[in-house]
């Protein structure tokens, strides 16, 4: 995640919406508004007919959780899309709506009151499922990435709620995941949550604010179907409001100009977001991620990083070959180099207990790594290695094998270079795959 990203462009294009709403009287809902400038409308659902457009919506169903979803659970009353909150005979009720169209890129908002009560489980959010029953055999080899513009858990009070995004295809793992909390009670009264998804970022907007960026570069993406739902995910949930309402949903795509100068100024802020990417010296970036010879290790996402990841538990007797992920890269300048290496760790759950080692042309680094005490990722010194203008052979070993997580690796000339933030993307070049030892 990219924290802050773009934050003063929300005013020049969402600000400015020259929107002249109706009925604003309390508990009452919206009417339709005019476009965000610079984005242009390309469909909504007011839910302010008699009965639900099936045309254009499938409904959820099925058993989810501790709701049996129904079709009967959705309604429309008084210009909103109800999801009914009940406790059954055996079930909770619970459902939602899922849009038969799909979109790639745009910006898209709904209206929404949460039912307030605990144990429940709202959501606008994406999928590549058109329904729950949606399981095409080629849809286990598409990208797969799920947007989460609102996930209100059901640990949650009504001033709390999550968004981020997760990848489940060709990598599994978080993307960025935020918890955002407001004074507002939001089974109280009704708010907008909003998100704009690109090739490059995706943007989260609550009540017309900048909630969170997410960089996008790089990760696969494909079409999504929307989803507004909610569910019991307790088993002594209790509703309050008797229901989810939704006011309405918009879908909007950016004109060309709007498109390309957004995408210009994220890449920029997000370039300048990764931290120092040039020390004084030769600076050899690599991401561990592209290492050809995995071992046992596994390429996820973790915190938003592609990250190689160790092993879970500890195996006395596991192999060698499976503790030790290898790469060659290219060296064009010999000299002693500096190495750094981006772990992660956590501040007070097990600190250090996650660690691993970095070896560079057979010497291993005398500290271990992912040590730090700190929660997330961070920099450690590695010491300082002599290396000639050549193959030059890196490899991680699973000293742990308890959940570690390395994303880079830095070797840099400049002694006194110290890298912050995510750094910079890969410069260096691979060499073919070297053979376990």
């Amino acid at each position: 995640m990219i924290p802050d990203i773009i934050s003063g462009m929300r005013n020049a294009f969402f600000s400015i919406r020259s929107l002249v709403w109706l009925g604003l009287l309390a508990g009452t809902c919206w009417v339709q508004a005019a476009a965000p400038a610079g984005f242009q409308l390309v469909w909504a659902d007011e839910f302010d007919g008699a009965k639900v457009n099936e045309q254009e919506w499938t409904y959820r169903v099925g058993k989810a959780h501790f709701s049996l979803c129904e079709a009967e659970a959705v309604s429309l009353e008084n210009g909103c899309m109800k999801i009914r909150a009940a406790r059954g005979p055996k079930h909770f009720s619970g459902g939602g709506l899922i849009t038969k169209r799909k979109f790639l890129e745009g910006y898209f908002e709904a209206r929404i009151k949460l039912d307030g009560g605990r144990g429940w489980h709202d959501a606008f959010w994406t999928t590549w499922l058109g329904s729950m029953a949606d399981r095409a055999p080629e849809l286990k080899t598409k990208p797969r990435i799920e947007i989460d513009a609102l996930e209100h858990y059901p640990t949650f009070d009504a001033h709390k709620f999550s968004c981020g995004i997760i990848e489940w295809y060709p990598v599994k793992g978080g993307l960025s995941r935020a918890t955002h909390t407001t004074p507002a009670d939001l089974g109280a009264d009704f708010h907008l949550y909003g998100f704009e998804v690109t090739s490059n970022y995706c943007n989260f907007f609550f009540d017309d604010q900048l909630i969170q960026t997410t960089d996008l570069r790089g990760v696969e993406q494909a079409d999504f179907h929307l989803w507004l739902t909610a569910i019991a995910t307790a088993s002594n949930a209790v509703p309050k409001n008797g229901g989810t309402l939704f006011d309405y949903l918009r879908c909007y795509k950016p004109d060309a100009a709007t498109y390309a100068r957004r995408q210009q100024e994220f890449a920029q802020k997000a370039e300048q977001s990764s931290g120092p990417s040039k020390s004084r010296g030769v600076d050899l970036w690599v991401e561990v991620a592209d290492f050809p010879q995995l071992g046992g290790w596994q390429v996820g996402r973790d915190q938003g990083a592609l990250a190689l990841r160790g092993h879970d538990k500890k195996d006395k007797a596991r192999p060698p070959e499976q503790l030790v992920a290898r790469a060659r890269i290219a060296v064009a300048t010999a000299g002693t180099y500096r190495l750094w290496v981006r772990g992660r760790d956590y501040a007070s759950e097990q600190p250090g207990k996650r660690s691993f080692a970095v070896a560079v042309n057979g010497v291993r680094a005398q500290n271990l790594f992912g040590t730090h005490h700190q929660d997330g990722f961070a920099w450690q010194d590695g010491g300082t290695f002599t290396l000639p203008a050549d193959a030059v052979a890196l490899e991680l070993v699973d000293t742990s094998q308890y959940y570690a997580r390395c994303h880079k690796l830095l070797l840099t000339t400049d002694l006194d270079f110290h890298p912050d933030k995510t750094g910079p993307r890969s410069n260096v070049k691979h060499l073919d795959a070297p053979s376990p030892k």
